[in-house]
């Protein structure tokens, strides 16, 4: 015996019910991938370092076990790859990098899992055996005969000044 036509459209409607309940139910949202929460960081030891030197870097904020890229620019120059290091288990890295070429260095952190980068700039400074030659002392101001032309231009502005003030002043008593 087949059922009604009013039961059969019942049924249909109470299976479709139970079958969207069902999926709603057991729909989860998406595993999302493992990320930084926070934006990752790093510092240095230092803001500034003599050319040749080395700076110490920490890095937070990255994912656990991840693989960090470190590269330097210097100025405007494109940057190049000095190291990469591994974030430990909570996600840190900590690393000396040696700079180079005096001028401002741009150092940054690219975490080549979470494709998230951190930047931080120190000051090279020239170091001072590049500066001074083997043995030379630094002077301060120029040679003795440069101040005398100095001294001596000076001394002579004076007196032409002085002159024609006495001139000026000698016209104007013997118009008067």
């Amino acid at each position: 015996m087949r059922p009604h036509r009013p039961l059969r459209s019942l049924l249909v409607a109470a299976t479709g019910v139970l079958l969207s309940s069902a999926l709603l139910w057991a729909a989860r949202p998406a595993a999302a991938e493992p990320y930084p929460a926070v934006p990752p960081q790093i510092t240095t030891s230092t803001g500034a370092v003599s050319g040749g030197g080395a700076v110490h870097f920490t890095g937070t904020g990255f994912i656990p076990g991840e693989e960090i890229e470190i590269t330097v620019a210097y100025g405007e120059a494109q940057s190049r790859v000095l190291k990469t290091v591994n974030a430990d288990a909570n996600g840190d890295f900590s690393t000396d990098v040696t700079l180079t070429e005096p001028g401002t260095a741009t150092v940054a952190a690219f975490g080549k899992l979470s494709l998230v980068r951190a930047v931080a700039t120190v000051t090279v400074l020239t170091p001072v055996a590049a500066v001074l030659p083997a043995g030379d002392l630094p002077t301060t101001g120029d040679s003795w005969h440069r101040l005398a032309w100095e001294v001596g231009g000076g001394a002579a502005a004076l007196g032409a000044g002085s002159a024609l003030l006495w001139l000026t002043a000698r016209r104007r008593r013997t118009a008067a």
